[in-house]
């Protein structure tokens, strides 16, 4: 019998939350997973999910993840203020029109999120093609250690607004 670590508690948290919202048709869970680096001693959790009713919306990625200096501190009962895990949001979307969209998401991102993440926007193409990949990807560039209910409630609402403002924008294309 071994205590649970931290990130073995956030992750519990995490999936059920998301799963709670899969299990009443808000979203549709499209992948996970669960990984630990036994080269590394590092764990990473990850779950994709869909807008359920959206047709051709974003993908949201919630990743979990900790590394083995938070892993050693917290089993041996050496940790502090700064033992925890790392959390990242990433959403995708597509658009034909990024220099509409983007500026857009950025405002919104920052409103619901109220300035506290790191906002990287990395648009992708295929040459040929008027259709640009925008991976957004928020960064809280701090450890968590704390109940997460309210960051997915966040997450869904961030991919929410993307899809409403990628069809607010591009509806007639």
């Amino acid at each position: 019998m071994f205590d649970p670590t931290i990130f073995d508690n956030l992750k519990v948290v995490l999936e059920g939350a998301v799963y709670d919202l899969d299990a009443i048709g808000m979203i549709g869970v499209t992948n996970r997973s669960d990984r630990v680096d036994l080269a590394h001693m590092s764990r990473d959790y990850m779950l994709q999910f869909r807008e359920q009713a959206v047709e051709d919306g974003g993908l949201a990625e919630l990743r979990l993840a900790v590394d083995s200096t938070d892993l050693m501190n917290e089993i041996l009962e050496k940790g502090d203020r700064f033992t925890g895990c790392r959390l990242t949001l990433t959403v995708e979307i597509e658009t034909m029109d990024p220099d509409q969209l983007c500026p857009r998401i950025q405002e919104t991102m920052q409103e619901i999120w109220e300035n506290n993440p790191k906002i990287t926007q990395r648009l992708t193409f295929i040459f040929g093609t008027r259709v640009y990949r925008n991976r957004v990807t928020l960064d809280f560039e701090r450890k968590i250690n704390e109940d997460l209910e309210t960051f997915v409630d966040h997450a869904l609402l961030s991919l929410q607004n993307m899809n409403q403002l990628k069809q607010k924008l591009e509806g007639d294309l």
